[in-house]
């Protein structure tokens, strides 16, 4: 995965990343453009469960949804 520099529109690679929760992580973004240098941090986070588990861990806790609500909207 990667994102477009909000500054200087260029590519912005993973670096490194963290796990901060059951559910969730800390990715550490870096610009590709040497030039601009920007270095930045996102979160990236499960919200919901299309298909169960088949070995559910009990300490995790996401709401499920029907599959044809969770398609990514056209355009």
């Amino acid at each position: 995965m990667s994102m477009n520099c909000p500054h200087c529109g260029e590519t912005m690679h993973i670096r490194s990343s963290r796990e901060t929760s059951l559910i969730s992580r800390e990715i550490y973004y870096r610009c590709t453009n040497l030039h601009c240098g920007h270095i930045a941090i996102a979160i990236t986070e499960l919200i919901k469960t299309i298909v169960p588990a088949q070995f559910p861990n009990p300490k995790c806790h996401l709401p499920v949804i029907k599959p044809e609500s969770s398609a990514p909207p056209r355009g």
